[in-house]
């Protein structure tokens, strides 16, 4: 008879943790569910010291618009590419060449298509699909005239909304 008190000991005891487990389980399924553990990357344009890049929103047609300003000095900028390859690019295929004077502390918008590793355009994204480059830009102050031409990039990290 005493070895039949110990079977149902165990019996209680394995239940016990059995449904502690059970519920364990159940609370991690539900916060994977939820997306408590894959938290989404932050969109960003990150770039050198005394620049801002702000506003930036990257389409599902892979055009990006984005705004940039200088607050220390007026700026023209000739040449924008937004693209994956190494090093900074500024020329090529839809890379965005003109003239466009950011005076002190204004803030200018600027389209531009995105490029793959290779330099090629890209033509489309898919909805919530994420973009890793940078957005290479060449420029000069405008103080010093446009043969101190200058060329800076910004990091970007951009998902692509219809």
């Amino acid at each position: 008879m005493v070895s039949n008190r110990k079977g149902q000991a165990a019996m209680e005891y394995l239940m016990t943790y059995g449904w502690a487990i059970l519920v364990i389980i159940l609370v991690l399924a539900l916060l994977l569910y939820l997306g408590v553990f894959a938290p989404s990357t932050p969109e960003a344009c990150r770039g050198p010291a005394g620049w801002t890049c702000s506003r930036t929103r990257l389409t599902t047609d892979a055009v990006l618009t984005t705004a940039f300003s200088f607050p220390l000095r007026d700026v023209t900028i000739t040449r924008l590419k937004c693209t994956q390859e190494s090093g900074v690019v500024t020329t090529g295929a839809s890379a965005w060449s003109g003239s466009q004077v950011i005076l002190r502390g204004d803030t200018v918008s600027f389209t531009l298509t995105c490029h793959d590793t290779t330099g090629a355009a890209i033509n489309s994204f898919v909805q919530g699909q994420e973009y890793r480059g940078r957005v290479n830009v060449q420029f000069y102050y405008n103080d010093e005239g446009s043969a101190a031409t200058r060329q800076e990039k910004f990091e970007l990290i951009a998902k692509a909304v219809s």
